[in-house]
């Protein structure tokens, strides 16, 4: 079912909770100005993979959801191996804050998790742990 189709099923939609895909033809050109989310005021965004796409897929979604009060956002960030990880990830928030500044009056909350990923030959077994970041931004 696409979103469109979801906006008008259910125009009564308060919270929304959406994961995003990285290679969704779908997600990959955003919602689009047909979907509109004129009740919700609760979104919730993940992703597994942050990137530049992810960005413009959650701007097209702000767009689309005039009574939007909270916006929280997802993502899991793997452990950052190289100088292009820090740029992503300093990419991505640069250009979180410059759209929010557009939103400044949706009360944004981002809760990230960091995979540590240990390799099998220095454990006896792979371990994956987790920690998780939650702040706020308005």
């Amino acid at each position: 079912m696409d979103l469109k189709t979801i906006s008008l099923l259910f125009p009564g939609l308060h919270w929304l909770a959406l994961n995003y895909h990285h290679g969704d033809h779908h997600f990959q050109h955003g919602i689009g100005r047909s979907a509109l989310f004129e009740k919700v005021v609760i979104l919730e965004l993940g992703t597994s993979k942050l990137n530049e796409l992810f960005v413009q897929w959650i701007a097209s979604f702000l767009g689309c959801c005039p009574k939007l009060q909270r916006l929280t956002i997802y993502a899991t960030v793997s452990e950052a191996k190289s100088q292009k990880d820090f740029q992503m990830i300093g990419k991505f928030t640069s250009s979180m804050i410059d759209l929010m500044r557009q939103f400044s009056f949706v009360d944004v909350k981002f809760e990230f998790s960091w995979k540590l990923l240990f390799p099998e030959k220095k454990l006896k077994h792979n371990v994956h742990l987790c920690n998780w970041l939650f702040f706020s931004w308005r």
